[in-house]
């Protein structure tokens, strides 16, 4: 996924991009989880040399609607994984 990203980054006028990701019913289902496009982020930024690849944070308001706790960790989630 890397070599396209580079590819794609270098080989046009891209200037910047963005890796997103889809909502899952569990974080073990997600077939790109938010870690995940954190770190591939940081590899095709280190290769690039550049800061052109961003990382879409994924936010489902109506998951686990109960759950008090869920805007906290997207918050810790947003400063740990620099995600936009």
């Amino acid at each position: 996924m890397a070599a396209l990203l580079l590819f794609r980054l270098f080989d046009s006028d891209t200037t910047v991009a963005v890796i997103s990701g889809i909502p899952s019913a569990t974080e073990a289902s997600n077939i790109l989880p938010p870690h995940k496009m954190a770190e591939t982020r940081d590899l095709v930024n280190r290769l690039a040399a550049s800061q052109r690849l961003l990382a879409h944070g994924l936010i489902a308001p109506n998951k686990r609607p109960s759950d008090q706790g869920r805007f906290a960790r997207l918050d810790l989630r947003a400063a740990r994984e620099a995600v936009i």
